[in-house]
């Protein structure tokens, strides 16, 4: 979208305390300008042609000094993806220049701005992770209520136990408990180990 890039790109460098270090086309020519120039924010397109914004987020994050990322989207869509991968602030395209401009020094802070519809979409999508995992462990003969008071687990399905527990049980070997092993652990746990409950009874 030339022309609204080209309107951004004017109002940054018209903005009293940015400047503007250059303007690309394509994902791979803002690698590049990235990597020569090391700015401090990096305007980018969700859309934006050869590399998307996104992939080309994590691949920024990687040149020192750490440049941040503005992602502007026509969808809120990509918003926790676009988090997930680094980005600092996300907003729509159809924003403002001003906006923009501002959105820039804000990101240059060290702070994160996000559109109101990227908020909602964000928490829509964390809401909709959570009820995908209450599934799961509904699914799995577990409940949060009795998961409570036994060892501490979380969305990742993460379980305490102790070196040494009543009985030998596989899981020190596979990192794996059956609903039915998970509760005869139970009264011996102890020490924090990542573990994958599954549905076997």
């Amino acid at each position: 979208h030339p022309q609204y890039r080209d309107g951004i790109s004017r109002a940054i460098a018209e903005w009293d305390g940015l400047v503007l270090a250059g303007v690309a086309d394509t994902g791979l020519a803002a690698l590049e300008g990235v990597r020569a120039g090391s700015p401090d924010v990096a305007v980018l397109a969700v859309d934006l042609a050869g590399i998307g914004g996104i992939d080309l987020t994590a691949e920024i994050l990687r040149v020192e000094p750490p440049t941040r990322i503005l992602l502007l989207s026509a969808s809120p869509e990509d918003v926790y993806e676009a988090l997930a991968a680094g980005a600092s602030g996300y907003l729509m395209r159809r924003a403002r220049p001003e906006t923009v401009c501002a959105a820039v020094e804000t990101v240059a802070r060290g702070r994160t701005i996000l559109a109101d519809e990227a908020q909602d979409a964000l928490v829509g999508c964390i809401r909709g992770r959570a009820t995908h995992v209450s599934t799961e462990l509904g699914s799995a003969g577990l409940n949060a209520t009795a998961l409570g008071r036994g060892p501490v687990v979380t969305a990742s399905i993460l379980a305490t136990r102790s070196g040494e527990s009543n009985g030998s049980l596989p899981v020190s070997q596979r990192n794996t408990m059956t609903p039915r092993e998970y509760r005869s652990a139970r009264p011996s746990t102890s020490a924090a180990l990542p573990l994958h409950v599954s549905g076997e009874m």
